[in-house]
């Protein structure tokens, strides 16, 4: 299997996630398991076009069925462009911290990340995370199964020739901190609580890229200008491995002030070199540094940080104290050789990728369409089924109130109170999050689908519901799968299944007197603000593809919402048909990219002579509706069906 590692720019940059990352690409190299490494250009995080050509083109050079590494940094950003690729690639989500836990991000841009990684996630076949800490991150706020997660934490080298702190007679004591400087670092702080140890001999050692935020490093000279420490506070960027393995040993005191970190690699390096640590407890950090090792003060906290690096540089008893305990903790850390060995492990369980049809209905696909969905369904119909269901539950009352029911026994019979809702094909639950608040409660909802890990992830449902999810394999429909239902609904379905499938379905619920609400149907209508000489043959070819087969025969396309209405008042029922179609323009830029990318691949799947201009009309469709001058609709159809025999009888 082909294996691939995708970061953002030069894999050698000295930072810690690019340091993990490169040893896990030596891991797996030294495990007989070949890996290239991309490189891509462009702006990271974020969704401009040139990072989302940039990954784009990068993922769709990886042979089919390839392992593909993805950084965090690449991948969180831009969900849409995994969504088009995860049906034939396996990918991989490498999280050193979230996006969004970045500090110094406003408020909009910190819920865009959350949002956009949210998406980018449920794309994924599995993550790999750097510590405990951010796998429980990644379960309770963005929703990742537990199962779906590797916690695979940094390594250590070992070191030669460890002194003893007593042993390291530099004078001025050297303080050392190992940090990029970008503002999530505290470099600010901790010369606001240097300032605090005036009255001390001491010298600091900031060792990191100085390059990375110019205007951080120009705060933070600053900073050393305005508390007068120019003579004692050096920022000396990045050194070379010899250089920096100096520093660790001349040092007396190892100081991180970070705001947040998804593990602290330093700190695990600064243990390992038997060295006292003052850090925050900012993310992992409360974790990742053991009490017996060091001083942890609250992030922000310069007077607290200066208290505690005081209490290091003049109490003798605590710095050995601390030292010997950070030299017992360093002997319990993995070493580089462990750390790839469980990446590898970790990658060796990332399943074949589900391919075809079952990623176009991924997490992060669904995620874009929601929204849309929602806002274009035909609300009225949503009405008539409440009321339907008003009465099926008055009725179903009477006979236990002592009254009379007036209704067709065979409609209503001996049901419970609480109506049935089978959610066919119901993924992550969107057409129950929609219906929900409009229809009567409680209700009983089955959510059938064949992909375990959508349900897992359906949330939303309505307090007083039950929700009950079932593995399901639509591709057979039996009346056992329906049994007990007083609705059978489904979204964005009908056009995938065939005229066969259809009428077993319209059969069953005949039998049974149930009521049908199919949503969101294409009926092959697709209109442009404007025209292009390729929108017919695109047009026509999409056309073809989606008659094809995906699981379910011969697929109906767009002539499911009408033979569905035909088939249903042929038995019966009161049928209704309403137009619930998609408009989009700029504001739903990240569906319409998506959507026309997947109608690229379905041409070209039907015309792969037309490849090259079929490419070209879609780069050309794109560009338009993310600039803001092109808009389109896309034809939809919601029908409902109601039982006539399951009326109240005058």
């Amino acid at each position: 299997m082909k294996r691939y590692f995708v970061v953002a720019g030069d894999i050698r940059q000295v930072t810690g996630g690019y340091r993990y990352d490169a040893r896990m690409v030596e891991a797996l190299r030294r495990s007989g398991r070949p890996v290239e490494v991309i490189e891509l250009a462009g702006t990271f995080p974020g969704a401009s076009g040139e990072s989302a050509d940039a990954l784009d083109s990068a993922l769709a050079r990886c042979k089919d069925d390839a392992c593909v590494i993805l950084d965090g940094l690449v991948s969180g950003g831009l969900p849409q462009v995994l969504v088009r690729h995860a049906g034939r690639l396996r990918l991989v989500a490498l999280i050193h911290h979230p996006l969004a836990d970045e500090v110094g991000l406003d408020a909009e841009l910190a819920a865009r990340y959350r949002e956009t990684e949210r998406q980018a996630l449920a794309a994924v076949a599995r993550v790999v995370v750097s510590s405990p800490f951010t796998a429980r991150r990644l379960a309770d706020v963005y929703g990742v199964l537990e199962s779906a997660i590797d916690v695979v934490e940094p390594g250590v080298d070992p070191v030669a020739g460890l002194e003893s702190l007593g042993s390291r007679k530099h004078a001025p004591p050297s303080i050392l901190c190992v940090a990029t400087l970008v503002p999530r670092k505290g470099h600010e702080v901790l010369v606001q609580a240097l300032s605090q140890l005036l009255d001390l001999d001491w010298s600091c050692d900031c060792v990191g890229d100085a390059q990375r935020d110019p205007a951080c490093t120009r705060a933070v000279l600053g900073e050393i200008a305005r508390h007068g420490l120019g003579d004692r506070v050096r920022l000396r960027g990045i050194l070379a491995p010899e250089a920096l393995e100096h520093a660790y040993a001349h040092a007396r005191l190892f100081v991180l002030p970070s705001w947040y970190e998804g593990y602290g690699m330093v700190v695990a390096e600064a243990l390992q070199h038997g060295l006292p640590v003052v850090s925050t407890t900012g993310g992992a950090l409360a974790q990742t540094l053991p009490p017996q090792t060091g001083i942890a003060v609250l992030p922000g906290d310069a007077s607290g940080l200066a208290v505690a690096m005081r209490r290091v540089l003049t109490d003798p008893v605590l710095c050995e104290s601390l030292s010997a305990g950070a030299r017992t903790a360093a002997a319990s850390l993995p070493n580089w050789e462990m750390a790839g060995m469980r990446f590898v492990a970790a990658l060796d369980r990332v399943g074949p990728c589900v391919g075809g049809e079952a990623a176009y209905f991924a997490s992060a696909w669904l995620a874009l369409r929601e929204p849309v969905d929602h806002r274009s369904r035909a609300h009225d119909l949503a009405v008539l089924l409440s009321d339907h269901l008003q009465r099926r539950t008055d009725l179903a009352a009477a006979p236990q109130a002592g009254g009379s029911p007036g209704i067709c026994e065979e409609a209503v019979g001996t049901r419970p109170l609480t109506p049935t809702l089978v959610d066919l094909g119901a993924g992550d639950g969107s057409n129950m999050r929609y219906l929900s608040d409009r229809l009567p409660q409680p209700l009983h909802w089955r959510l059938l689908d064949h992909d375990a890990r959508l349900l897992s992830a359906v949330r939303g449902g309505r307090a007083g519901d039950v929700v009950d999810c079932e593995v399901r394999d639509l591709a057979v429909l039996s009346a056992s799968m329906l049994a007990g239902a007083d609705v059978v609904t489904a979204s964005a379905l009908l056009d995938l299944v065939s005229a066969d499938w259809l009428k077993a379905l319209c059969e069953v619920c005949a039998s049974a007197q149930t009521a049908v609400l199919m949503a969101l149907s294409i009926d092959g209508r697709v209109r442009f603000s404007d025209d292009d000489p390729m929108d017919a043959s695109v047009g026509a070819w999409v056309a073809q593809d989606q008659q094809r087969d995906k699981g379910l025969g011969p697929a109906l396309g767009a002539m499911a919402p009408v033979t569905l209405a035909k088939a249903l008042e042929a038995m019966g029922y009161d049928v209704s048909v309403r137009p619930s179609d998609w408009h989009l323009d700029r504001g739903d830029a990240d569906l319409g990219r998506a959507l026309i990318d997947g109608w690229r691949i379905a041409a070209q799947r039907r015309s792969p002579s037309s490849e090259k201009a079929i490419a070209a009309w879609a780069a050309r469709r794109i560009d338009a509706l993310v600039r803001g001058e092109l808009s389109l609709t896309v034809g939809h159809v919601d029908v409902l069906g109601l039982p006539a025999r399951a009326r109240i009888r005058s």
